[in-house]
């Protein structure tokens, strides 16, 4: 089980934004409650994705061995291609309009391939690097927010293109989860406990 669990808490932290314009999207508005990584008719336009993940309890370089971005794949269509960068700054901003839209963040070094899985289940993307890079910033304190950004890189033909996810506003839906996984402590694991004592 993951160490760190940490759904998005609200409709201000899982955005679309476009790549043409300065527009932000804070409900999947344009999409019916979908965050969209691709191309989407309606709008005519490529979309990115913008998730933020506040006060992780997780302290400034501490080593992880598996971080994962775990979205619910509404649908899957066409030929999407995107990746996965993170917010390098040590403290993510919250998203907005013109000033801190996703697609203009500074990037991390670090990157991921924005995974496609099966339609109606819960994909798994590994940022394990990109959350990696950020906890070894010489600013980073527990407590602090992170911040992600999934960017589409081909989304071509018509009708919808790229990967739709469940937003926080999707009614009944599941909104986006960030979970971290430490080292085991010690290499060996716990000693077993018999009748409330260790056994030696």
């Amino acid at each position: 089980m993951a160490d760190i669990i940490e759904p998005i808490g609200s409709t201000a932290d899982d955005v679309i934004t476009f790549s043409e314009s300065n527009g932000l999207s804070t409900a999947g508005a344009y999409v019916g409650g979908f965050l969209v990584c691709g191309r989407y008719n309606y709008a005519n336009t490529r979309m990115n994705v913008g998730l933020r993940f506040p006060a992780l309890a997780i302290d400034q370089g501490q080593q992880i061995d598996l971080a994962e971005i775990k979205v619910y794949q509404h649908d899957y269509t066409g030929n999407g291609v995107a990746t996965w960068f993170g917010h390098d700054v040590d403290d993510a901003p919250a998203w907005a309009s013109t000033t801190n839209l996703p697609r203009n963040i500074t990037r991390t070094s670090a990157s991921a391939s924005v995974v496609a899985g099966t339609n109606g289940t819960v994909v798994a993307q590994d940022v394990t690097a990109i959350v990696q890079e950020i906890l070894d910033r010489g600013g980073w304190t527990s407590g602090n927010d992170m911040a992600f950004l999934a960017s589409v890189s081909t989304a071509t033909g018509t009708g919808n293109r790229g990967f739709f996810w469940h937003d926080f506003s999707t009614p009944g839906g599941t909104p986006a989860v960030l979970e971290v996984t430490f080292p085991a402590a010690g290499g060996g694991g716990a000693m077993p406990l018999v009748d409330g004592g260790l056994v030696n």
